[in-house]
């Protein structure tokens, strides 16, 4: 009987010491689990922290060409120092205003460009993007080449013919002709002489001028042919007043 008795106390015993060992398992695997959830949290705010940067550090990469024509390449080679130490406009930091005004330029240009750099692009104008290029194919001298687009026209030029005249573009109607050009630091003004002597000037902005002159060349007339026995005249496309342009620096000096 004492034997009996002495198992059933242990019994109780061990029965009663159980729950209190669960609870205190419990509370230990708790506290195991613990940091794993901090962990988790630090490594999904890393998460979160990391998809904004790499969206802000990634390449823009726009469309250029025309769908199924064959487009120019695209370079992410920086802009010949020779330009930028030139154009202040270079020297400032690309932004959606220059990436919004020349994704639609862009998307008419064709092989004749070869290696645009992308990230050098800028605004100067509503309308108007410079655009540097590595080569233009067919020009001479061959190398890197500055250019211009904006309503409908489009011109390039290089570096040695940049620092002497810019590069601009024209465009005319039977009754007038606008410039619009890009020029190196320095020259506050451009001054249009025509011809005849008389003078148009406009103000230099941000390397940018734009320049209307309510006159234009003469255009020639072409002769189509007609029905049998007949014959009809036509005008030429109009063209550009002719003329010289005239860089000003500060000083009023004439630089070209």
């Amino acid at each position: 009987m004492p034997d009996f008795m002495d198992r059933f106390g242990a019994q109780l015993r061990a029965a009663q010491a159980t729950p209190s060992m669960v609870v205190s398992q419990r509370r230990e695997v708790r506290r195991l689990r613990r940091p794993s959830l901090r962990v988790g949290a630090i490594v999904a705010g890393a998460l979160v922290l990391t998809a904004p940067a790499l969206a802000l550090t990634r390449p823009w990469s726009p469309l250029i060409g025309r769908p199924g024509h064959p487009s120019p390449s695209a370079s992410a080679a920086p802009v010949s120092p020779g330009f930028s130490n030139r154009l202040a406009v270079l020297r400032r930091p690309q932004t959606d205003v220059d990436r919004a005004a020349a994704a639609p330029i862009l998307g008419t240009l064709d092989k004749a460009l070869d290696g645009i750099q992308t990230a050098d692009i800028r605004q100067v104008s509503e309308g108007y993007v410079v655009i540097p290029v590595l080569r233009v194919t067919g020009d001479e001298p061959a190398g890197a080449q500055i250019c211009l687009a904006g309503d409908g026209s489009f011109g390039c030029n290089s570096l040695q013919n940049f620092n002497a005249h810019g590069v601009g573009v024209n465009k005319a109607t039977y009754s007038s002709t606008a410039f619009a050009g890009v020029v190196p630091d320095g020259i506050t003004s451009v001054r249009f002489v025509d011809g005849s002597g008389t003078v148009d000037s406009a103000p230099v902005v941000s390397n940018f001028y734009s320049l209307t002159i309510r006159r234009a060349g003469t255009a020639p007339t072409a002769t189509i042919p007609g029905p049998p026995g007949t014959s009809g005249r036509i005008p030429a496309p109009p063209v550009p007043v002719s003329g010289r342009l005239e860089l000003i620096d500060a000083n009023g000096h004439v630089t070209r």
